[in-house]
């Protein structure tokens, strides 16, 4: 019998360079009814930009998983705000976010956090996405490829940030609104 181990804290992991189609013509779709409610035209070539920048790690004792926009390093202070005991937002000294952790990741979650690209008890394996829209300057990132028909981004106490939810309330994104001034990309 084969064991799939877990994604360690030791092992850091970087996003897939692709975006599947399916993410890439939800956006488009959304971009298209905006721009019939605006009435102007949206150069396609503009909108979605990958950042290949967050590193990711999952910590199996604490059940955290945790996502970096920057490097950390020693003495680096920062303050710190929590989402509905979910999710807890970093933040650098210039109120740049650069870190978010996911509590009980395997339970909140819509996708497993095996080391293995297979599907395990109907959930879809960790691969990140994160996809910035110039347009808007948004940054979202998702936590697998095989999107549910409907997400409901949910707006948080923390201005700005939106987490994605599928019908099972689990976490399938996070949406950063400004990105380009409240998130770091430095890694």
């Amino acid at each position: 019998m084969t064991t799939i181990k877990m994604l360690t804290i030791s092992e850091e992991h970087y996003p897939k360079p692709s975006v599947p189609e399916q993410l890439i013509s939800q956006i488009q779709e959304q971009d298209d009814d905006m721009q019939a409610k605006n009435k102007f035209q949206i150069d396609k070539n503009d909108l979605i930009f990958l950042r290949n920048d967050p590193i990711y790690r999952y910590d199996e004792e604490v059940d955290i998983f945790q996502m970096y926009f920057a490097k950390e390093s020693a003495g680096y202070s920062h303050s710190e705000e929590a989402i509905e005991n979910k999710v807890l937002i970093s933040y650098d000294n210039d109120g740049k976010i650069f870190s978010v952790d996911i509590f009980k990741a395997s339970k909140n979650l819509s996708c497993h956090l095996y080391d293995t690209q297979i599907e395990i008890d109907n959930k879809p394996p960790l691969v990140i996405y994160p996809i910035y829209h110039k347009f808007r300057d948004e940054l979202r990132v998702y936590f697998h490829g095989s999107i549910p028909p409907t997400i409901k981004f949910e707006k948080s106490e923390e201005e700005g940030v939106e987490v994605g939810m599928d019908d099972a309330n689990k976490i399938v994104a996070l949406l950063f609104q400004d990105s380009s001034k409240k998130v770091r990309e430095d890694c």
